[in-house]
């Protein structure tokens, strides 16, 4: 586990140019800011908002947000979108976004590195688990948001594209379809593999890990030291 950049970038030095892979977790977009000028909830802050919507004590999200789309689509998906629509982020995430990644996974739905990309000026394409992995642009950088993004939520999909209610969790099959193989494929022959803003414990560890046979070795844990 390292904690600062400078730890970072000197695990970076090793690999060659365009051979490691970044992965994003919720604490990689730990000092982002949404649309309500407030910092992004992790998973317990933001199952505590559904409850307090709905009048209830659930102790999963995926039943949550299942109940709470239920109820109103409508208020489901604002909820989604306000909390997630990011309008600022960290100069540390800018830093991160500059290395030569050879793609960038995340399991977020918020648009923080998308918005790091537009400020240094970074040719992107975003992809999700709707799109075919073989109309990849390989000449700009590859973001790809296994468990939907924010930007492409509406109405009518975010029940299906946003991978939160426990419907669209037990229907997800990003991690066995399609994009399993490029997975699989860029976590073998990476140089160097990292996870930034995740726990040891995030159930999609698991699931990345077991995406392929890859060396412990080549792994590494990163977090942000939060400011306030």
């Amino acid at each position: 586990m390292t904690t600062t950049k400078e730890g970072l970038f000197e695990l970076l030095s090793a690999a060659i140019k365009g051979r490691a892979i970044l992965f994003c977790g919720a604490g990689a977009s730990i000092d982002s800011i949404n649309v309500n000028l407030q910092e992004l909830p992790t998973i317990n802050p933001l199952l505590a908002i559904m409850n307090k919507n709905l009048n209830t004590n659930y102790s999963r999200i995926d039943i949550a947000a299942s109940k709470l789309a239920d109820k109103s689509i409508e208020q489901y998906f604002k909820l989604i979108t306000d909390t997630f629509k990011v309008t600022s982020v960290s100069d540390d995430m800018d830093d991160i976004i500059k290395y030569p990644w050879k793609r960038i996974y995340t399991t977020n739905y918020d648009n923080s590195i998308e918005m790091s990309c537009d400020k240094i000026r970074k040719k992107h394409h975003v992809y999700t688990q709707g799109d075919d992995p073989d109309n990849i642009v390989k000449s700009d950088l590859s973001i790809v948001h296994l468990h939907g993004y924010i930007n492409r939520f509406d109405y009518k999909n975010i029940r299906e594209s946003c991978i939160l209610d426990y419907n669209s969790n037990i229907a997800n099959n990003v991690y066995d379809g399609p994009w399993s193989v490029l997975l699989k494929n860029d976590m073998a022959t990476a140089d160097v593999i990292v996870f930034l803003g995740y726990s040891l414990y995030d159930p999609e560890i698991a699931k990345l890990m077991l995406s392929g046979k890859v060396i412990k070795k080549k792994i590494f844990f990163y977090k942000f030291i939060h400011k306030k």
